[in-house]
């Protein structure tokens, strides 16, 4: 009786240590992939917003000349336009999150593979209305 119990509870401690092992080492690498993705995100991110900057800057000189408006407007109208777009597509994810997970049942699994969806089916999309001038 006794040796059977002992036996079962120090079967049972093992076990419970090797997982939480398991558990701890999984964490450790999830923190660790979770940091480097920070990092490298932020990285890019400072890049691309220089870009844009850089990029805005050109696409206002440019529609100002073609529209025979003052550059100050240019910029003032597509400043309006971006922030529109980006801040209606933010709502619009948001939402989508929400009626996927409450409504359909989603796991945030299926949440993040339809935000993949969405994202590289819009950078086709975006590539596929390009227009390429000789230079």
């Amino acid at each position: 009786g006794y040796d059977d119990a002992a036996a079962a509870a120090a079967a049972a401690g093992a076990n419970y240590g090797y997982t939480d092992n398991i558990n701890n080492n999984t964490n450790i690498t999830r923190e660790t992939i979770i940091i480097i993705g920070g990092i490298l995100g932020g990285i890019g991110g400072g890049f691309l917003w220089m870009a844009q900057g850089t990029y805005f800057a050109r696409l206002s000189s440019e529609y100002a000349t073609s529209r025979s408006i003052p550059l100050h407007d240019a910029s003032n109208e597509l400043a309006g336009s971006f922030a529109a777009i980006y801040l209606g597509g933010e709502v619009c994810l948001r939402l989508f999150s929400t009626v996927m997970i409450s409504k359909f049942n989603w796991s945030w699994a299926g949440v993040f593979c339809g935000y993949t969806v969405i994202t590289v089916g819009s950078a086709i999309l975006v590539g596929t209305n390009v227009i390429w001038y000789d230079a």
